[in-house]
């Protein structure tokens, strides 16, 4: 059984567990990274300490975007990749904004959060950084020419989906509504992440994160 190292809180395994219940697989064991993120003993495991990590039988595949081709590639059917390769290749594109200019940005103003004063004007570069990101994010997918009325490309649930949702989930929820970065996510990207709700993969992935931080808020 395909082992993936994850936890519910991250928005990058949050995409492939939407990918692993629209393509009808259970056949992966997810499992909470052994001594936490980043600890010595994860890390003989994924050298970065990061998640998700799937260990095929000892062969370990990283990244999120890459899992997320594996996967496509191993079980094509029902594919979460369009027809074309125009459009495919859009979806990457999607997939590749989120991982580069939202979530990287927005991940890096953690750690700035704890030192208050003295972080301010790096945290509000990074803030910047990051609506700007989703203003990449909402150009690429709006010029594609391919946007969907209930999903970022196209007619069907993608691999872009769940990289979107997660990671709107995070800007909604942290960026806009604790760190003051108010309308940061415009209006085409806050429309397509009300309809995504609205998918029951997507949703239920996105009601994991909402219990696991107020798992995490709560101190449990």
């Amino acid at each position: 059984m395909p082992t993936l190292y994850q936890a519910d809180l991250s928005p990058f395994a949050a995409r492939i567990r939407i990918q692993l219940r629209a393509k009808g697989i259970d056949s992966f064991d997810f499992v909470l990274p052994p001594g936490g993120l980043g600890s010595d003993e994860y890390k003989a495991i994924n050298p970065t300490g990061k998640i998700p990590f799937l260990d095929l039988d000892g062969t370990g595949i990283a990244e999120s975007a890459v899992i997320c081709e594996y996967i496509e590639e191993k079980c094509p059917q029902p594919s979460l990749l369009p027809d074309s390769p125009e459009a495919r290749a859009q979806v990457r594109l999607l997939v590749q904004c989120v991982d580069m200019y939202i979530t990287t940005p927005m991940f890096k103003t953690i750690p700035l959060l704890e030192q208050g004063e003295s972080a301010k004007e790096a945290l509000g570069l990074l803030l910047a950084e990051l609506k700007a990101g989703l203003g990449y994010l909402n150009e690429y997918r709006n010029r594609s020419g391919l946007a969907g009325e209930r999903y970022a490309i196209g007619d069907q649930l993608t691999l872009a989906d769940g990289a979107i949702a997660g990671a709107l989930f995070f800007v909604i929820n942290f960026a806009e509504a604790m760190l003051g970065l108010e309308d940061a996510v415009p209006a085409d990207l806050r429309e397509l992440y009300e309809t995504l709700k609205d998918d029951p993969h997507v949703a239920e992935a996105l009601n994991e994160i909402h219990v696991a931080a107020e798992a995490k808020r709560a101190g449990g």
